[in-house]
């Protein structure tokens, strides 16, 4: 997960360069941290940039498509003390079986979630028939649907 801080979802990070559909929420989650982080700390070429210069950077790459916004929008309000709580997931899915989900919808194969996970390909074809009787569907192309209609796959 740590080698995912410096993808971007438009498929131009480093060191692998990978597409906007491979990095994981985990893999979104520290690559907004790292940019927002690295932006507030002082480096050897630049001072710190101040909160507001911070935040508008990290807002213009989620609208430029290289940072996850629903990720962004999280980071900021939990950094100014406005975060919302947040409910549960549609139809009680857990965090896994939301970020299985995504996967689904996305067009992965089982072994390729699981790849991405780092479990087991059997592992991952429990959570997907978890989530399909959860939200009671039975294909990929429906869960897609849901996942979109549900306002899971907005930059995630």
């Amino acid at each position: 997960m740590a080698s995912s801080a410096h993808e971007r979802l438009d498929g131009r990070g480093y060191h692998r360069a990978l597409p906007a559909s491979l990095p994981t929420l985990a893999g979104r989650v520290l690559a907004v941290a790292d940019v927002y982080t690295a932006l507030r700390e002082a480096r050897p070429h630049r001072a710190a940039v101040e909160a507001d210069a911070a935040r508008r950077v990290v807002l213009e790459q989620s609208r430029e498509g290289k940072l996850d916004a629903a990720v962004v929008r999280a980071l900021l309000d939990a950094e100014t003390g406005q975060a919302p709580r947040r409910g549960a997931w549609p139809k009680g899915l857990s965090d896994r079986e939301v970020e299985v989900l995504r996967l689904v919808a996305r067009g992965r194969t089982n072994n390729e979630i699981a790849a991405l996970m780092g479990v087991s390909p059997k592992t991952v074809q429990h959570h997907v028939a978890h989530v399909y009787t959860k939200i009671g569907v039975e294909s990929r192309a429906a869960a897609a649907l849901f996942a979109t209609e549900a306002g899971l796959l907005s930059s995630a």
